[in-house]
């Protein structure tokens, strides 16, 4: 028969969590939640709060909670930056509770427990729904067949050629070695950083495609250098950098004339 959950129970409960009971006593609590479906579940509705929490346990009990494998995706979200103070504002609150010497009244363990729950959904659904469009817009705008071609029939091979007939043959660490040799002063150097941080990009090397891509924006060349804003915003797009996928749309928004000025505008609106 189940037994009353009292507020001894519960803080034998707690005990159980803490790894504070010796041998003997977790048997006999054990036994307790054998017997006892209404604490098991109090014991499964505490555990999980404190996963989310980020508190460190390892019960048996729970190894086939069918939550556990949404509750490790929820933690890794509340650890991002960008999200940090939604996650500590979550843990204030978990943390007012399980800090207490005495056990609280069941009606306030489940008041904190809804205040934390509501904030971990809204901010688990809210992560979700800004990773999938950042996503999005990466997909939606990347196109590196759209790069310039300099091969013409019966040109003599050079380093920028060879590059670009590697990159169209999808040999990407080839053309990389061929781009990565140009230098700034070759009239060439601008279309070369381009192909070299979309090779960088298909590789998913991401951060040297930014590299590569802060170096055209850096280049000073009129006609091609916003580019680089653009492009460094798809890469943070696909890494699900918002803070930063907005600081290189601010800049690539400063003057009208820049390459995808009416595109970037109307990304910059709806992130914001």
């Amino acid at each position: 028969m189940a037994s009353k959950l009292t507020e001894a129970l519960l803080a034998e409960m707690h005990r159980y969590l803490n790894d504070e009971m010796n041998e003997l006593e977790r048997k006999r609590f054990e036994q307790k939640l054998a017997n006892d479906e209404e604490l098991k579940q109090e014991l499964v509705l505490e555990k999980e709060l404190r996963e989310a929490l980020h508190e460190d346990s390892d019960y048996n009990i729970f190894q086939n909670n069918q939550n556990n494998e949404e509750l490790t995706k929820l933690k890794t979200k509340l650890r991002s930056d960008e999200y940090q103070q939604l996650s500590n504002a979550i843990k204030n609150v978990g943390t007012e509770y399980l800090e207490e010497k005495t056990v609280k009244p069941r009606t306030n363990y489940y008041k904190y427990a809804m205040i934390a729950a509501v904030l971990i959904l809204f901010c688990g659904i809210y992560f979700s729904q800004v990773n999938t469009s950042l996503d999005s817009y990466y997909d939606a705008n990347v196109n590196w067949s759209e790069l310039p071609s300099f091969i013409e029939k019966g040109q003599q091979e050079n380093l920028f050629s060879q590059g670009e007939l590697a990159f169209r043959a999808s040999n990407y660490e080839e053309a990389i070695s061929k781009f990565s040799k140009i230098e700034s002063s070759h009239e060439s150097y601008v279309f070369s950083l381009q192909y070299l941080g979309a090779s960088y990009d298909i590789l998913n090397k991401n951060e040297e495609a930014i590299a590569t891509f802060q170096k055209l924006s850096k280049s000073g060349n009129s006609n091609e250098h916003s580019k680089g804003y653009w492009y460094e915003t798809l890469i943070y797009l696909k890494m699900n950098n918002k803070e930063k996928t907005i600081i290189s749309l601010k800049n690539l928004t400063k003057k009208s004339k820049n390459y995808k000025y009416k595109e970037a505008l109307k990304l910059l609106d709806e992130l914001k």
